[in-house]
């Protein structure tokens, strides 16, 4: 995707290509350029909500702001939460249990070997030697006993930290904050969003164009979008969705090209106007859908434009 100002000199270099393509590929359709009504969305309006329910404790941005995927953006109240992460703390870190069983192991690991070497000596019964046996068994399961427990506690500090982290709501997108839903001191929860975020970086542009123009127009064509005032200049957007569904009652299809906007120049919401240039082609395709090399070619003269 790709997106200019001041197209100039920039179009005429993409129509000599263009023309050049046209002459190996067929004739030049002499039609007039497709033309369609526009509207710029946003790629995407995400309602933020909080996986956890609690009371917002402070907002991190405002209306307007722009926010990177993985920002905070706000904070709900966490005392009682940093209290479980401390006492998981406390329990994760305890290892006397562990180190106690092991000790008592050892000690009936040794009598038990000296059980046997009595046993063999025939100077203490096989029920004896039995018994130190089983005292033996009895040691080595409360090892894995307290092994399992040690690493449950684990797992439990694990939860309460990823708990606490939850409740640090985080932006899953880079956009722009567009409206905010709740304040501080309001309960959140799953169903309750408290932003609005909108990814405009594509920026998706939707035109419906007469049914006629269906074969004109396919996925990977180079379109030329012009925002209405007070948003000025060309921009090169590409088709990624043409419609297979019409739409009887109007005679329409849509179709859906996105626009580069690293910079958030360009708002969302706003009408435009798009125009194609439609060429006869064997395979269907217009004179705009232009391999990446053939864009690459034209970008120089884009850069100059004045």
């Amino acid at each position: 995707m790709i997106r200019r100002r001041h197209l100039g000199c920039g179009l005429a270099a993409l129509a000599a290509i263009t023309s050049a393509a046209g002459a190996q590929q067929g004739p030049a359709d002499s039609a007039a350029a497709i033309h369609g009504d526009c509207l710029i969305e946003p790629r995407s309006l995400v309602d933020l909500g909080s996986a956890e329910e609690g009371i917002i404790e402070t907002l991190l941005v405002q209306r307007g702001d722009i926010v990177a995927q993985g920002d905070a953006v706000a904070r709900l109240d966490d005392d009682l939460t940093m209290v479980s992460v401390e006492l998981a703390e406390l329990r994760a870190q305890r290892t006397d249990g562990v180190r106690a069983s092991r000790e008592r192991l050892e000690f009936l690991q040794g009598e038990m070997a000296r059980m046997q070497e009595l046993y063999e000596r025939e100077v203490v019964s096989a029920s004896s030697r039995d018994e130190a046996e089983t005292e033996m068994d009895l040691a080595e399961l409360a090892v894995r006993t307290a092994e399992m427990d040690r690493q449950e506690a684990e797992l439990e500090l694990r939860r309460a930290r990823s708990r606490l982290e939850r409740h640090t709501i985080r932006s899953p997108v880079t956009g722009v904050v567009s409206e905010i839903l709740m304040s501080p001191g309001e309960y959140a929860y799953e169903q309750s969003p408290i932003m609005r975020i909108a990814e405009i970086d594509p920026l998706f542009i939707e035109v419906f164009l007469p049914v006629a123009h269906y074969p004109d127009v396919v996925e990977g064509m180079v379109a030329e979008v012009v925002p209405q005032a007070p948003v000025n200049g060309s921009h090169l957007a590409r088709v990624t969705v043409v419609d297979r569904l019409f739409d009887s009652a109007s005679g329409t299809f849509g179709v859906r090209l996105e626009l580069a906007n690293p910079d958030f120049e360009i708002p969302a919401g706003l009408r435009c106007e798009v125009r194609f240039r439609p060429r006869e082609d064997v395979a269907g395709a217009g004179a705009w859908a232009l391999t990446d090399a053939m864009i690459a070619a034209v970008e120089p003269a884009l850069d100059t434009a004045p």
